[in-house]
Formats: structure tokens, sequence, C-alpha cells
């Protein structure tokens, strides 16, 4: 549904339909600098922290609150660095294992094989 619409070119239905426009949808550098400029005009309405900017190297998704995101139990400590960044010293190891362990344990078992075949 909103794959196609965004494919032609369009704009998600509930971005389109909202009538205050709470919910924007766009290019990421676009969004923040209007939610930027929503907070700079507003400093009353808003609290002076665009959530998803940085934490976590940036989401896809960003708010903007009236009040301190803690109380709306969103995370508050969370990293500025991707998680992808955190996990890939890991993550780059498994193809490792998936290829060494299957052939040291066919060696293995031939080898002892071989040795029950010699008895």
């Amino acid at each position: 549904m909103c794959h196609e619409r965004v494919k032609q070119g369009g704009i998600p239905a509930c971005a389109g339909a909202c009538p205050v426009e709470a919910i924007k949808f766009g290019k990421r550098e676009e969004l923040v600098n209007l939610a930027r400029e929503r907070i700079r005009r507003h400093p009353d309405r808003y609290v002076d922290h665009l959530y998803g900017e940085h934490e976590v190297g940036g989401t896809s998704w960003l708010y903007l609150s009236g009040v301190p995101f803690a109380r709306l139990d969103f995370p508050s400590d969370l990293p500025d660095k991707p998680l992808v960044e955190q996990t890939k010293g890991f993550l780059s190891a498994v193809p490792l294992v998936l290829v060494l362990w299957p052939a040291v344990l066919g060696m293995a078992y031939a080898a002892n094989r071989n040795k029950e075949d010699d008895r």
C-alpha cells in the first residue's frame, strides 16, 4: 500500500491524511531541518531534542515532543554509535565459523572413522 504510493512519488496515506501535520514524510535531512525549525520557532511547545537524530547513529523515525522523552518511556541511554558498528566485529566472524567448524568436525569424523576401519 504505502510502498506503492511512495514508489510512485506519493507519500504514505497517514502522512497525507494527518490534519495537524503530526506525521511528516520526506528525506531525512529535510525532516531534521523542519523539526529544528519547529523547535526554534516554538521553544515553549517542544523539548529541545529531536529524538532519533543521533540515537544509535540516527534512526528512520524522528520525534518531537512537548515533554521529556523519558516521561514517554523512550530509552535515554542509547549510544550515538550505530548498533551495527557494535556488532560487526562479532558478526564478521560468523561466516568463518560456519565454514571452519564443519570442516574441522568433518576431518575429526573422518580421522576417527579411519581409526575404526584400521582395527
